[in-house]
């Protein structure tokens, strides 16, 4: 199975993240991921025309996008989702979590009924001594691997991020240990199921 690819100048890996999420997890077809598509691309305009431009012009974090996204056509599919840390905001300086929560939860999550379950979140990507990332991307977990996630990926970009290491990552822009260029996002975490029939 190979994810569906996202253009090279489009802001849309949000989409294409939920869509792969749902090929993993439903098995959609190629023509049915196309058909979703230009249903997502005509409708968001016409009923959020202010959440729809802060999309194209990439002024969003893109977490409303993917719930509605998830409601409106994961729900119809059998899938359920939640929010582990929903409510979790960095600049809140709120209780920690830590790499290895998320990490164990994803791992955990996954592994207990492996094909039905995957989460989808958003990463930033930092190269030092930039302040800003480089890279905001929604990507969907494919497999856990001893201590490395690999990642079922819209970006066919060579330099794009394929896997991540158990300690290769952050959750907070302040305490990014040495070298390491990513932060996942707590809040913008969707653990997806497929529910049984």
């Amino acid at each position: 199975m190979q994810p569906f690819y996202q253009g090279k100048l489009d802001v849309f890996c949000a989409i294409y993240a939920v869509l792969n999420a749902f090929q993993k997890l439903s098995g959609i077809s190629v023509w049915q991921a196309k058909s979703l598509l230009m249903e997502i691309l005509l409708r968001l305009p016409e009923e959020n025309p202010q959440g729809w431009r802060a999309c194209v012009r990439n002024e969003t974090d893109y977490i409303w996008l993917v719930a509605e996204l998830l409601q409106t056509y994961g729900t119809n599919m059998g899938l359920a989702w939640h929010r582990p840390w929903a409510d979790y905001a960095e600049e809140r300086n709120e209780p920690a979590v830590i790499p290895g929560d998320i990490w164990t939860t994803m791992a955990e999550w996954t592994a207990r009924h492996p094909g039905s379950r995957t989460a989808v979140f958003r990463f930033r990507r930092y190269i030092p001594p930039r302040e800003l990332p480089v890279v905001c991307h929604w990507t969907v977990a494919d497999r856990f691997m001893g201590d490395t996630l690999f990642l079922f990926d819209a970006s066919k970009e060579e330099s794009a991020v394929h896997f991540l290491d158990r300690g290769g990552f952050a959750v907070r822009r302040a305490v990014v240990p040495s070298g390491c260029q990513i932060v996942l996002e707590p809040a913008a975490i969707f653990l997806l199921e497929r529910q049984a029939v």
